[in-house]
């Protein structure tokens, strides 16, 4: 059995009917940089954030390079974003963020609704490490540098910048 496996970056956010192109654009320079670091890059695999993630981590990889994986609440793969690699449709809903988190090493946030406040939810529960970013307003804005309840040692990390974010991802 392999024993060097990608570790895997969940990226959570606001799907296309919420998202700004400003958030948009961030969260493509952050797939870029997440499959610098080598990372899988994980997302719902819908629109807004999750697209903008998955475009950014396939804008430097090969064509034939699996980088990218969305895992759709629906049951059919034709829901998922042209940048998706790996296409997992669950046909459970909303309930398939609970298996989206549980794929994740890192999770990284941008800004949120509802969606991501339960995402964040089930990553306190699982003591995954939560990285929140600091210029979107919603749920990772106002987690950031919070606990959700007294579970777990430590918080849910703010980050301001890419940059900031490479260095606690690489620290």
């Amino acid at each position: 059995m392999k024993q060097n496996k990608k570790p895997v970056a969940v990226v959570i956010g606001p799907g296309g009917d919420i998202c700004t192109p400003d958030l948009a654009a961030f969260a493509e320079r952050l797939g870029l940089l997440l499959y610098t670091l080598g990372y899988l890059v994980a997302c719902g695999g819908k629109s807004g954030v999750m697209e903008a993630v998955c475009k950014g981590a396939r804008s430097e990889a090969a064509p034939d390079e699996l980088v990218t994986m969305g895992i759709l609440p629906e049951a059919d793969k034709k829901y998922a974003n042209e940048w998706c690699d790996i296409i997992l449709p669950t046909g459970i809903g909303y309930a398939r963020n609970m298996v989206l988190v549980n794929s994740a090493d890192v999770i990284i946030a941008l800004g949120g609704g509802a969606g991501t406040l339960t995402e964040l939810a089930y990553a306190w529960k699982q003591a995954k490490p939560v990285y929140c970013y600091l210029g979107a307003g919603g749920w990772s804005e106002a987690l950031a540098g919070k606990e959700i309840d007294s579970r777990h040692p430590g918080t849910m990390t703010g980050f301001h910048t890419l940059e900031s974010l490479r260095d606690l991802l690489t620290g």
